[in-house]
């Protein structure tokens, strides 16, 4: 299935959102069962697997291979 721009744009505010709720509220933002795995918010936003931070790396490329050009993300997508 191919993503639309807004689609896109949609997924890399809520990743934007996500991450930033997590660099804020650290484990607490990190369900109990992940916790429980060991997984806190350091391994999702720093560690061996940047997880959270890797989506809105994602969705960024994503929307610049749609719109072919690099310079074209504005800064007002991740508004909040």
């Amino acid at each position: 299935m191919e993503h639309t721009e807004k689609d896109l744009i949609n997924s890399l505010q809520e990743a934007w959102r996500r991450l930033k709720d997590v660099q804020k509220r650290k484990n607490e933002a990190i369900s109990a069962f992940d916790l429980s795995m060991g997984y806190d918010w350091r391994f999702y936003t720093k560690g061996h697997c940047p997880l959270i931070r890797n989506h809105v790396w994602y969705y960024l490329r994503e929307l610049r291979a749609l719109r072919k050009s690099r310079d074209s993300i504005q800064m007002n997508l991740f508004a909040a």
